[in-house]
């Protein structure tokens, strides 16, 4: 009898859900991408695609487009607060795909930004989002890790430093946070300010206590 009562109530619960008119699915607009980019290959598809992103050597069908040439407004907001200005030479600390640099070197004319990143794929995919300006010379990428980085031969000293959301300056790994300071005063001029995120929208670290 429990059996018999178990089977009504599950065949009743199914004729009550395929009662039950269904909402259509709305179909979502179809987006063709070019695939003959080899580093939107190298992506996973999910990931850019939410995102909606495109390359700049195939816009606007290409899905790293967004990621060479978009910004966000907090990137945006911390890169108008910087006291940047022409002829200016910055390093970038933890730049990952180049966005914030690119936006920097479109503010200090004949200046230069040198942005640095700890993983190869990032500076993979910030080199390739940024011919233009490096091919102008006002930037260039280098794979460093700052706790590591030095000049080489021919680099000049620098007079803003600057990174958003780097693990080795915003308190999280202090042994490496020193490190990371000593290394950024070496290659700022004496006069060189570095700026870091969390502030409103940034904050000035003093150099005078490394």
């Amino acid at each position: 009898m429990l059996r018999l009562l178990q089977i009504n109530r599950s065949e009743r619960l199914q004729r009550t859900v395929s009662s039950r008119p269904r909402k259509p699915r709305q179909a979502l607009p179809r987006r063709e991408f070019d695939f003959t980019c080899q580093i939107a290959r190298a992506l996973p598809y999910e990931h850019f695609a939410r995102r909606h992103l495109a390359c700049v050597q195939h816009e606007p069908n290409c899905i790293t487009y967004a990621m060479a040439v978009g910004i966000s407004e907090r990137i945006s907001a911390f890169v108008e607060a910087l006291p940047l200005k022409p002829g200016l030479q910055v390093l970038e600390i933890g730049c990952g795909p180049g966005v914030a640099a690119r936006a920097v070197a479109r503010r200090i004319g004949d200046g230069f930004i040198l942005a640095i990143d700890r993983s190869e794929k990032a500076i993979r995919l910030a080199r390739a989002g940024s011919a233009d300006e490096i091919a102008s010379g006002r930037l260039d990428f280098r794979q460093a890790a700052i706790e590591d980085f030095t000049l080489l031969p021919g680099d000049t000293l620098f007079d803003i430093a600057f990174a958003m959301r780097v693990g080795a300056l915003d308190g999280r790994h202090p042994e490496t946070g020193r490190a990371a300071l000593m290394r950024i005063k070496a290659a700022l001029k004496p006069s060189g300010r570095l700026f870091i995120d969390g502030g409103d929208p940034l904050k000035e670290i003093d150099l005078s206590v490394a």
